[in-house]
């Protein structure tokens, strides 16, 4: 009889037995999905190939290296320019060179302290001299009637009129617009006798208000008020003061009059960012005009 030999030799342990062989079926060959064989772990999954790394124009570069292949225009080969030299980086520096130097501007300006210059009638300006009103001889009995619009043309103010009243506090509201003016409700309307009590705001977040150029106002200024019974009255600038608002001088202020009078006030002065309001208050007093009036009024 014929001996035959198998082409496959079994293997053996040190001491020249045969061991078994663990045969792997066919079923448990897994391949990737590129067809290469992957490893099978204890549970029967397949342990997946890591992706190769690719460049942009889908060609395999080196997973150990973290730097990006960089290739010139005919595809070659070439060394990383710096990042003012790329095209995609050109117009990107600028615009955040300029951001940055906004973010620094801005900050700069937020903490920079807000000072309002002082009035212009307080410095040295050769003022006409004015001729006081002689109230002893004239008599205004204008009768109570709500301020609708106030009009100064030197400053460019032509705002509507809103009513504010005194707070718990004992100070008087401020309007809640920006460019509207408050008249306080517990004292006389303009063209009444006595003190007509008028406030604007100076600015706002962002911008200005109502009030920013009333500072400009010198004594001798003119400007209207229109009231809700049809009539126009107009006041004369007669002085124009710069209190702070540590030490306001209310009586001096909303006083009584013994005439037709009327007070412009807004803020001045330096504003504090902590305690968030000025330093200083402007009042520019002011006094019924009675030439050229359509009003009614009476010699004593």
């Amino acid at each position: 009889m014929k001996a035959t030999y198998s082409l496959t030799a079994r293997p053996r342990d040190a001491k020249g037995r045969f061991v078994k062989v663990k045969i792997t079926s066919a079923a448990t060959q897994r391949r990737d999905k590129y067809g290469r064989f992957v490893a099978v772990g204890k549970l029967g999954m397949a342990k997946h190939n890591p992706q190769r790394l690719r460049d942009s124009r889908g060609r395999f570069i080196s997973s150990n290296s973290t730097k990006k292949v960089y290739r010139d225009k005919h595809g070659r080969f070439a060394k990383v320019p710096p990042v003012w030299y790329r095209r995609k980086t050109t117009f990107a520096l600028p615009i955040l060179l300029l951001s940055i130097i906004g973010v620094f501007y801005f900050a700069w300006q937020l903490n920079k302290p807000i000072v309002i210059e002082a009035p212009v009638a307080a410095q040295e300006v050769n003022q006409p001299t004015q001729t006081a009103p002689d109230y002893s001889k004239v008599t205004v009995v204008l009768p109570k009637s709500m301020p609708t619009r106030l009009r100064i043309a030197k400053i460019g103010v032509d705002t509507s009129f809103v009513t504010i009243t005194k707070k718990a506090d004992g100070t008087i509201q401020v309007p809640s617009d920006p460019f509207a003016v408050g008249w306080y409700d517990k004292g006389p309307t303009p063209g009444e006798m006595g003190p007509a009590i008028v406030v604007g705001h100076v600015d706002r977040p962002g911008g200005t208000a109502v009030f920013w150029r009333l500072r400009e106002l010198l004594p001798g200024d003119t400007f209207e008020v229109d009231r809700a019974d049809g009539s126009v009255v107009k006041f004369k600038v007669d002085e124009v003061k710069l209190f702070p608002q540590s030490d306001f001088p209310s009586e001096e202020v909303y006083g009584n009059l013994d005439h037709a009078g009327i007070r412009l006030i807004t803020c001045s002065g330096t504003f504090d960012r902590q305690k968030r309001k000025y330093s200083d208050n402007l009042v520019v007093y002011g006094s019924l005009v009675v030439e050229d009036q359509t009003i009614s009024y009476q010699k004593p």
